[in-house]
């Protein structure tokens, strides 16, 4: 009898578990809803910023100010590490000025998903698309909504909804932490050990629906700045790409001259693991690998400073089969100077059968690199 009691017992709470987890995944999918319909009724947003990032190397931080109108307009103005000091918008244009001395503009995307530098910049990404993928604007299907809790930090009580999933930096958990109807602070934890890294984003003294019109978003450059592509300070288009030889991380020596041999195009790529635009971008790569390497196309995609095992062990999660070759650390004499790369990666160059470079691209740009393989006669 004590047994059959016992397993009635043990169902019976194994029942309640299971209840129990369906509604808190369903609270948690709720108050998403919830969320993401105020963010979309949200006209603007006016707030202090603070960026901590965390990996193996140390910590940075920057900070700032956001200004943000719907659809598209942005203001946001950094000083500290991370390598941009205005990211503007006026509805039509997009200007990103690293310095006082230089800027670069593009069209801006109608939505505001290009809104999004750094990256783990989740207030205003939530604000224009109420996207919670850590590393991109589109949903994550691997994306698991986890629970809702409230958790108090200095004297304010915050909702904050807990989630987890696969990025192209591996299995991430992430927390977000909203102030009545305001996403105000994001964690994101990803990996472990040497590959593990902390993104924080932090807002304050917020305001929403304060009136603004399109001139409060105008961009005017600073004395002495001056207008520039993304790629101006690399290689230059007909330039005959350097020569190198690196390693693979299995140890073997990897000529640039050696693959350009029988090949009609080669890209070289710079990237490094804790970059999350290099690998999202990854994933195109081996497509366009896979579909030109039998009409002469190759890659060759050249790591800073990660370790051999640390390179192996993502290359082959990633399914990546195209070479890849070991820098060693960046800022020393060696390819990246040679290469002209800069602190923005990732950093790609297009090569003709004769090793001259046809294109060129500091950050991602899919389809103008598809373009150019069209114009070499890849189909």
């Amino acid at each position: 009898m004590r047994e059959i009691w016992w397993r009635l017992a043990v169902a019976v709470m194994l029942t309640m578990s299971v209840t129990l987890s369906c509604e808190a995944q369903e609270s948690a999918q709720i108050f998403v809803q919830k969320m993401s319909q105020a963010a979309h009724n949200q006209r603007t947003l006016n707030a202090d910023i603070q960026f901590i990032w965390k990996t193996s190397t140390g910590t940075k931080a920057a900070s700032g100010t956001i200004r943000l109108m719907k659809p598209n307009y942005a203001l946001i103005k950094l000083t500290g590490d991370y390598p941009l000091r205005l990211l503007a918008s006026d509805g039509t244009t997009r200007y990103l000025a690293p310095d006082d001395k230089s800027y670069t503009q593009e069209p801006i995307d109608p939505h505001g998903e290009k809104i999004d530098t750094p990256w783990w910049g989740f207030p205003f990404r939530f604000f224009f698309g109420q996207s919670l993928n850590p590393f991109a604007t589109v949903t994550n299907a691997t994306e698991q909504l986890d629970t809702v809790l409230s958790e108090s930090v200095d004297g304010r009580q915050f909702r904050v909804l807990q989630a987890h999933g696969n990025g192209p930096m591996g299995e991430y958990k992430a927390q977000f932490y909203f102030f009545g109807d305001v996403l105000e602070r994001t964690i994101v934890q990803f990996s472990s050990g040497t590959k593990s890294g902390v993104f924080e984003a932090k807002l304050s003294n917020v305001h929403v629906n304060v009136t603004y019109s399109a001139r409060s978003f105008h961009f005017v450059p600073v004395a002495g700045q001056e207008p520039a592509s993304i790629s101006s300070g690399m290689l230059a288009i007909g330039e005959k790409a350097p020569d190198f030889t690196l390693p693979t991380p299995e140890g073997k020596p990897l000529t640039l001259s050696t693959q350009l041999q029988g090949k009609k195009a080669t890209l070289v790529n710079f990237w490094y693991y804790n970059c999350a635009p290099c690998r999202i971008e990854f994933p195109e790569f081996e497509k366009l690998y896979e579909q030109y390497r039998g009409q002469g196309f190759t890659i060759v995609a050249v790591n800073r400073g990660d370790s051999a095992k640390t390179v192996s062990d993502y290359a082959h999660r990633a399914g990546l089969e195209f070479p890849i070759a070991l820098g060693g650390e960046f800022g020393r004499p060696g390819v990246f100077a040679n290469y002209k790369v800069s602190e923005e990666f990732p950093q790609t160059y297009l090569l003709d059968a004769e090793g001259r470079i046809v294109y060129r691209t500091a950050g991602m740009d899919i389809d103008g690199l598809k373009r150019a393989l069209q114009q070499i006669g890849l189909r």
